[in-house]
């Protein structure tokens, strides 16, 4: 399995740590209601889903994750954002006992597009068995 920047469940929660206080309802608000996320869903009863269920198992996994920041308001922390993404993706590795972390350094959101040989070749070491 490889993650492409993969939505670490609460993430939102993990924002707060370091969002100004004019930013805070509106993240929560993302968080708490459907219509505002692209793919409305319940974030909240998803990500729920998500930690009830998620156990480690041996499926290869590869974890890829932007090394760039997205540029949202004015105001918003996006480093500091990008570092909590990071350390919150690189933490899908407690998923499998053969997993990989890597960063795209030069990709934002869209590694797909940015830098697709980093997604193929992922995609490639799974296909020939993680190393075997």
């Amino acid at each position: 399995m490889v993650l492409v920047d993969a939505a670490p469940e609460y993430k939102e929660l993990a924002y707060e740590k370091v969002l100004p206080e004019n930013l805070l309802a509106g993240n929560r608000e993302y968080f708490e209601n459907p219509m505002l996320n692209s793919e409305k869903i319940d974030k909240i009863q998803s990500y729920k889903q998500i930690a009830d269920y998620s156990k480690e198992s041996d499926i290869p996994l590869s974890i890829i994750t932007r090394g760039l920041p997205d540029n949202y308001e004015d105001g918003w922390p996006s480093l500091e954002i990008l570092k909590i993404e990071q350390s919150l993706q690189a933490e899908f590795q407690r998923l499998s006992t053969s997993s990989k972390f890597r960063i795209a350094n030069r990709s934002g959101h869209y590694i797909h597009h940015d830098e697709p040989d980093i997604v193929i070749e992922e995609i490639l070491f799974m296909l020939k068995g993680m190393g075997k």
